[in-house]
């Protein structure tokens, strides 16, 4: 069962449920939500621009630094950060939101993937930019939030020939066999990538929490999923921020 906390917070007008997904000594990763559905405002980037920095999303292979005197959000699909205190956060409803922590430099990474950002390979843009600032793979921790799952996650088939030639052929499943319409493990896919550049696979952290799926104790959906909703704006945030500065 979810832990949720309702209200976590009444934030301009709505209540809010936040979703745990890690802590430590250094960081703390979690999710924030809507505890009810749309109403007259709207969950959604510039709802949630007092509780993280968030990036102009727009499917991209971009990721950005920024710090707390960032005032203009970029345009980018992730952003990273070395500042202690300084929440970072992407905004999905089905997508596929990750944090990355890399401790030896002390900095996190807010990515979003969907399928073009999956297929892409944005998580390698995040480590390749981590790296290059000294991250060793090795020690980094990766953070899966909420996403839709691969049951759900129903696709044509030009789009799964796309992931089987780019190597991802064991993320894509035939559910009802293979005369049925296949399904895209993003999660999967996002894991493979990271295990490729050296990332231990205990500090892999995959969601079992699905957007599309997931009920609260009433049997209601609980997180916001723009395919079952069929468009509804409200989103989820999951964020990220350094609690202290490593020594």
């Amino acid at each position: 069962m979810i832990k949720i906390y309702t209200p976590y917070l009444t934030f301009k007008g709505r209540p809010l449920n936040a979703l745990s997904l890690f802590s430590n000594d250094a960081i703390t990763v979690e999710c924030v939500f809507p505890a009810a559905p749309e109403v007259a405002v709207a969950a959604d980037a510039s709802f949630y621009s007092e509780m993280a920095l968030i990036p102009v999303q727009t499917h991209s292979l971009d990721v950005e630094i920024v710090s707390a005197s960032t005032t203009l959000r970029p345009e980018a699909d992730g952003i990273i950060t070395f500042e202690s205190n300084t929440p970072v956060g992407v905004v999905t409803a089905d997508c596929v939101p990750i944090i990355l922590f890399a401790p030896d430099i002390n900095a996190v990474a807010a990515v979003h993937a969907g399928w073009k950002g999956t297929l892409g390979g944005i998580i390698d843009n995040a480590v390749g930019i981590l790296s290059s600032y000294g991250g060793d793979p090795r020690k980094l921790i990766a953070v899966f939030g909420p996403s839709i799952s691969v049951g759900i996650y129903e696709v044509n088939q030009e789009l799964a020939d796309s992931f089987i030639k780019a190597g991802f052929g064991d993320c894509v499943r035939h559910s009802g066999g293979e005369d049925c319409k296949p399904h895209i493990d993003l999660q999967g896919v996002n894991a493979k990538r990271l295990l490729s550049f050296g990332l231990m696979p205990d500090n892999i952290r995959l969601s079992s929490y699905c957007s599309y799926l997931t009920q609260s104790d009433e049997g209601k959906p609980l997180l916001p999923s723009h395919r079952r909703s069929g468009g509804n704006p409200d989103r989820l945030l999951t964020r990220v921020w350094i609690k202290t500065q490593s020594r």
